[in-house]
Formats: structure tokens, sequence, C-alpha cells
């Protein structure tokens, strides 16, 4: 049993002229001064245990949903990345094809002023 720190300081008071001052100490000893320092039973720690246990799996369930969440999002954005990559290749093809496209018509052109140079 319990007893609040009010009672306790009653029971000093009203003892400490009675009985001797160890005496009365450990008389006290016996009566947590609250229900923190009574002593841990086998139900009590199993039902802090279990509650222990449903906590966690909360939270590990908590924290999995939001690995979960994360995992979609990456592929989303390993999706979006692939998307954006394969038009930029797109576009560096179509370039350098234009590119090409112009030095050939360059050295056409070129080939053809050399020609009209030689006979004239």
């Amino acid at each position: 049993m319990s007893l609040s720190e009010k009672s306790r300081s009653a029971l000093y008071l009203g003892l400490r002229n009675i009985v001797d001052e160890e005496a009365l100490q450990e008389m006290l000893s016996h009566f947590p001064a609250r229900d923190l320092d009574e002593p841990v039973t086998n139900d009590g720690l199993r039902a802090s245990m279990a509650d222990l246990r449903a906590e966690l799996k909360g939270e590990m369930a908590e924290i999995r949903a939001e690995m979960a969440q994360i995992r979609a999002e990456m592929a989303a954005l390993r999706a979006e990345l692939k998307g954006d990559m394969a038009a930029l290749e797109q576009r560096l093809i179509d370039r350098m094809n234009r590119m090409q496209r112009w030095n050939i018509v360059t050295m056409i052109a070129l080939a053809a002023v050399v020609v009209a140079a030689i006979r004239i």
C-alpha cells in the first residue's frame, strides 16, 4: 500500500516523539511514497510488456507504410528520370542527324564550287 506525501508526513510527525528516528524511518520504508516505488508483479510486468509490444508493432507498421510510400515515390521518380533521359537522347540524335546533313550539303556545295572553279 502506498502513502501520499501528506500521509507520510503526518505519520512521521505523529510518531517521532514516540518511536526512535531510525525505527520510524525503517517503518516508513515499508510504505512506499507513491505507486512507482511498489515492487513489480509478474502480471504487471506482462501487461506492460504487452502494451510495449503493441505500441512497437504499431510504430513498425507505420514505418513500413512510410517505407513503402518512399519506395513508390522513388519508383515514380526513376520512371520520370528514364523518360527525361530518353527525350534528351532523342533530341541529341536529332541534332546530330541535322548537323550531319548540313555537313554533307556543305561538302557537296564546296565540291560543286571547286568543280566550277576548275572549269573556269
